[in-house]
């Protein structure tokens, strides 16, 4: 059997330099997605999604904004696809 199906993957990396996708950044991810123009599978990365302040350089991280960009993601593809699923890599989180 063969398979003649074609799949489109979206792969992007942003490095959002500690800003918050809640106020201070006003992010409509629709056109960075290209959801006009779908795909089937995105993997996103995000960089530097902790304020940058010498508290989350030593460590002493709060999981609040990958929290919400995950929202926001979850958000803008749940418009068009359903529950996205997210996993995160690469990030610590100190209590």
């Amino acid at each position: 059997m063969h398979c003649n199906n074609e799949l489109r993957i979206f792969v992007g990396t942003w490095n959002v330099a500690g800003r918050s996708p809640v106020g201070s950044l006003d992010v409509d991810l629709d056109e960075w997605l290209n959801l006009r123009d779908a795909a089937d599978i995105y993997v996103l990365g995000l960089q530097e999604i902790v304020p940058l302040k010498a508290t989350t350089v030593i460590g002493v991280e709060d999981p609040t904004e990958a929290t919400n960009w995950n929202l926001l993601i979850g958000k803008t593809l749940n418009n068009r696809y359903g529950l996205p699923m997210a996993n995160t890599f690469g990030a610590s989180h100190h209590q």
